[in-house]
């Protein structure tokens, strides 16, 4: 076996056939995530022509069971902390993310999710996570290069683009501390 092929293995078989998704989050001396958590990225068709009840983003979260591995840093120090084992209550998954999916297509659906700011750049109207309500998740980028972009069903009236940088949804960093402190 060559000795890569462990750091490219993305989970058991045992945990694929349990749905168990890892990840590894990192926090800092004060218990707080560095970082965002990301999901898979989206299709604007799909966000806009399939009901939530439907959609391949609720199917991805309904099940949602993972299993955390944290990591602490002190004084530029990472050493793992501990294992969270979290599965996602039908509240936030039924709740909060479809509002947040609902929000955001029919931001497209109505073709006014993107905006010039004032610089010329064209910039989305999608929830952000420091302009966020819901304290769950928000939606930005999700691309290995700024032109891997998704189609738009509905060209932006604003801006009239037809494609756009793929994005995702990210549970919010207020949200997975309160998942790791639960």
């Amino acid at each position: 076996m060559p000795s890569n092929f462990i750091a490219k293995k993305k989970a058991t078989t045992e945990m694929e056939i349990a749905g168990i998704i890892f990840r590894t989050i990192t926090i800092d001396k004060n218990g707080r995530p560095t970082e965002a958590m990301p999901f898979k990225s989206f299709e604007f068709e799909e966000l806009i022509s399939t009901p939530w009840e439907e959609s391949s983003i609720r199917e991805d979260f309904v099940d949602l069971k993972l299993m955390l591995f944290v990591f602490k840093e002190i004084d530029g120090v990472i050493s793992f902390d501990r294992i969270v084992f979290w599965n996602a209550p039908n509240k936030v998954v039924d709740g909060t993310i479809k509002d947040m999916h609902e929000e955001c297509a029919d931001l497209v659906r109505r073709g006014e999710a993107f905006y010039f700011d004032s610089k010329g750049k064209i910039k989305n109207k999608f929830p952000k996570e420091n302009r966020n309500t819901n304290h769950v998740c928000h939606v930005r980028p999700h691309a290995r290069v700024g032109l891997d972009h998704y189609v738009l069903p509905v060209a932006d009236k604003q801006t009239g683009i037809t494609s756009y940088t793929k994005q995702s949804f990210w549970f919010n960093k207020d949200f997975i501390e309160k998942i790791i402190k639960e």
